[in-house]
């Protein structure tokens, strides 16, 4: 990883970010490609850059989370984001890869790979007649008819689980609502951190099954 991060040479550095900010600018790779643009490593250098030297300069990794989650742009987002932390530790294997593919937009779905000039065929394997994208692969494909079925069983009887407990109201069929639950899960309101990791755990388990059961991916098929 170490290659792939380097520190700007300040030498003669004159820009008013880094005369405001810290003295240990990371280097900001050229993005031609906005899903290239919020990947990993430019997002993650542009967050650093952006930070103050008194989070930078911290001696311990406690005191980093404490004072980068008091300034003001973390501050609003630190509940946001605690749902994707929760369902990044349980996404494993070769479908919890894929379940972040599907979240970034990057996946093996062959109209991905056309829009990125990876391929020159952006039609269904399964069905042939339909470009294969999120939408068709979970709503649309009739080859997955019965691996769908269970699938929004399994959600829903999740959902009114949740409904129950905590008075969240999950609309299932909104495509937008469902897509988000099953490549993001869900941030309950809940003290105990292990419920809604059993619940991401279990929404995880419903997603993982359906790309099973479905083989679409058990060979790439380009």
């Amino acid at each position: 990883m170490t290659n792939r991060i380097s520190f700007k040479d300040q030498t003669h550095e004159r820009s008013s970010r880094s005369t405001s900010r810290h003295n240990m600018l990371i280097a900001e790779p050229r993005c031609r490609l906005q899903c290239y643009l919020n990947s990993f490593f430019p997002e993650c250098a542009r967050n650093w850059n952006d930070l103050t030297t008194t989070v930078v300069n911290c001696t311990s990794v406690d005191t980093f989370k404490t004072r980068l989650l008091a300034l003001p742009a973390y501050a609003s987002s630190a509940t946001r984001s605690i749902d994707k932390m929760q369902y990044n530790k349980v996404l494993k294997g070769h479908n919890g890869k894929l379940v972040t593919q599907f979240r970034l937009g990057l996946s093996p779905l062959r109209n991905e790979l056309f829009t990125y000039n990876i391929i020159d065929n952006p039609f269904c394997p399964s069905c042939g007649d339909k470009i294969e994208n999120l939408n068709h692969y979970l709503f649309e494909c009739d080859a997955y008819s019965l691996p769908r079925v269970t699938l929004f069983a399994d959600l829903t009887a999740l959902c009114d689980e949740i409904s129950r407990l905590y008075n969240i109201v999950l609309d299932l069929t909104s495509q937008t609502v469902f897509k988000h639950l099953i490549t993001h899960g869900i941030n309950l309101p809940s003290t105990d951190c292990n419920m809604s990791l059993n619940v991401n755990l279990a929404i995880f388990k419903a997603f993982s099954n359906y790309i099973s059961q479905t083989s679409r991916f058990s060979t790439i098929l380009l």
